[in-house]
């Protein structure tokens, strides 16, 4: 009877150390997810700022499109100006 005794108490201890292993391993699956949840949201978040950004360095570059044709067209003007004098 002994043995079994030995053997049971062994038994109990590997199941107890199998389930806070167990209980270890779900901790760490439910934190990487939390923290893979997180970095997505980050991510999207810097993709929607990236977005932004480049919508407004568009605006940005056709405003300067525009001034510059401007400009052109008024160095054209005087010039125009400048060969009649």
């Amino acid at each position: 009877m002994s043995r079994l005794v030995q053997v049971s108490g062994k038994l109990d201890e590997c199941r107890r150390e199998a389930d806070r292993r167990r209980r270890s391993t779900d901790a760490l699956e439910r934190s990487l997810y939390d923290a893979v949840t997180q970095l997505n949201a980050e991510v999207e978040k810097i993709r929607q700022d990236l977005d932004s950004c480049v919508e407004e360095l568009q605006c940005k570059l056709d405003a300067a499109e525009q001034q510059r044709a401007q400009m052109e067209a008024s160095a054209a003007e005087l010039q125009a100006v400048l060969l009649l004098l």
